[in-house]
């Protein structure tokens, strides 16, 4: 046996092996539907549904259905579409994106804010 097969044999005993231990250990993770608005909701536990509150959630505010919110998400939709079409270092920045920088520099009382709406 060569050693590059050797080692893919080695390694690959080794993930079953691990990946078995953790489900043993009740530690095997998997992607669940959550149905719910903000950081509430419902997830399928194998059995049916059960109610949870998750700590995880980006929406901890719970205003991702909130009427004002969902009306400006459409507002911002219509005049600017989907995308900002790649990094503001890239192909530079979109007006909106100066004025709420402004915006929020005024707010915070500082000199500049800086937003990386592209992570």
């Amino acid at each position: 046996m060569s050693l590059a097969r050797a080692t893919t044999t080695t390694w690959s005993r080794w993930a079953e092996d691990e990946g078995a231990r953790i489900r043993a250990d009740g530690r095997w993770r998997e992607v669940r539907d959550f149905d719910g608005a903000g950081p509430t909701g419902r997830v399928w536990d194998g059995d049916g549904y059960r109610s949870v509150v998750s700590f995880a959630s980006n929406d901890y505010l719970g205003l991702s259905r909130h009427p004002a919110v969902v009306a400006a998400a459409h507002d911002a939709l219509d005049r600017w579409g989907t995308s900002s079409a790649s990094a503001r270092l890239v192909t530079g920045s979109r007006p909106v994106h100066s004025e709420l920088e402004a915006e929020l520099a005024e707010w915070k009382g500082t000199e500049r804010a800086a937003l990386f709406p592209t992570g």
